[in-house]
């Protein structure tokens, strides 16, 4: 049995704080190949998630806010915000399901952020995600203004536009 605790999650935190991606992940799940990816990620103000979507009719993912405050966005082809929603524990949305094929992004909206991720395997680096064409790889100069941009942006607005 593996507990999400303190311990576990303050373990994570140090890591993230160390990583040049400003975030970390407990895997739950034992292989590439389980049915079922189970992963908890804790990241720090500043980390850039890129956006991107799952390809695949049976790639949703589920999403729980463990700690602090989140912001998931859904994006249109363009980069347009569709929708936003904040998640964080005992708040009024503490999770979603995001359905097949979504863009979507994560900004944290305080110093650290904690989550749970649960999603179909298996997992396949070649397949597992397709990334936003609009949006500036991870470690690229203008990731660090999308990360902030991410973070204001509105219904209706277009990155880069």
């Amino acid at each position: 049995m593996t507990r999400i605790d303190d311990s576990l999650i303050g373990s994570l935190f140090d890591q993230a704080e160390k990583s040049p991606r400003l975030r970390a992940h407990h895997r739950f799940h034992t292989a590439d190949t389980d049915p079922v990816q189970r992963i908890m990620i804790c990241a720090k103000a500043g980390s850039y998630i890129r956006p991107h979507r799952h390809p695949g009719a049976d790639k949703w993912e589920f999403i729980l806010a463990v700690r602090g405050r989140l912001l998931f966005m859904l994006f249109d082809d363009a980069g347009q915000v569709t929708e936003r929603i904040e998640l964080s524990p005992g708040g009024t949305c503490g999770g979603i399901e995001i359905p097949p094929g979504t863009w979507h992004g994560v900004a944290l909206l305080e110093d650290e952020a904690a989550f749970a991720e649960v999603k179909p395997g298996p997992y396949v680096a070649a397949t597992y995600a397709e990334f936003a064409p609009w949006a500036p790889a991870e470690g690229e100069p203008a990731a660090a203004a999308a990360e902030a941009w991410f973070r204001t942006a509105a219904v209706g607005d277009r990155f880069g536009g």
